[in-house]
């Protein structure tokens, strides 16, 4: 009898470390397996999200590239990889990755609007993503948190431009899913701070980043 774990039992477990919120957990089995020896990018997918939700944007990126490097045809990959890159800084980067992902195109435009301070545009972009978003619809939960947050910032926000939470389709998660268990994480600080993306330094985390679960990892189990 075998008594190394196999890849998929890793995987599994890493998915069922990150649904407890066992982040340490999670690291150390996404590191566990060397990345030539994956049979595909889900554990990597995992441990690119967990560094971009710790602020360890720099890491992320690196690994985010691989995965489409393997993986050139996955878009949510690159729609991550700019999320990345967005918080670290590097905004020209995140919109060249942005600029060839139309279906994700109402989403990124929240961020860039939020990032000048546009938080009223910001939350009718994410709406927007929300009502024609399909294909990934855990992803409306993130875009549904996001606009929660920026709607905190415009206090002349009317009552009946709210989201509604009922609104939002949240596809049921599935275990199989690798990264599925990612979407879930509530937000740590429910305070909204405001969103200085020019004043914090590269690859750190600004307060606002702990409220943001865009930060997570959302992948299609294609």
């Amino acid at each position: 009898m075998d008594h190394q774990l196999s890849y998929q039992e890793i995987l599994r477990l890493a998915v069922h470390a990150v649904q407890s919120k066992d982040f340490v957990t999670a690291l150390q089995l996404c590191k566990s397996v060397d990345r030539d020896q994956m049979p595909d990018q889900s554990l990597n997918l995992i441990h690119a999200a967990i560094l971009n939700q710790i602020g360890m944007f720099s890491e992320s990126v690196e690994i985010y590239q691989i995965v489409i490097e393997n993986d050139p045809e996955n878009q949510l990959a690159q729609f991550q990889l700019g999320i990345a890159y967005f918080w670290r800084g590097d905004f020209s980067e995140a919109e060249k990755l942005w600029d060839a992902l139309p279906y994700f195109a109402h989403f990124t435009t929240a961020l860039l609007e939020a990032k000048r301070k546009n938080y009223a545009e910001a939350v009718r972009s994410l709406k927007a993503f929300m009502a024609e978003n399909t294909d990934y619809p855990d992803l409306n939960l993130d875009a549904f948190n996001l606009a929660e947050q920026f709607q905190t910032l415009i206090p002349e926000v009317k009552a009946n431009e709210s989201v509604s939470v009922e609104s939002v389709p949240v596809a049921s998660k599935s275990v199989d899913t690798a990264a599925d268990a990612m979407v879930r994480k509530p937000a740590q600080d429910e305070t909204a701070t405001r969103f200085n993306m020019e004043d914090r330094p590269k690859d750190v985390p600004a307060t606002s980043l702990k409220d943001v679960n865009a930060l997570l990892s959302i992948y299609k189990d294609d």
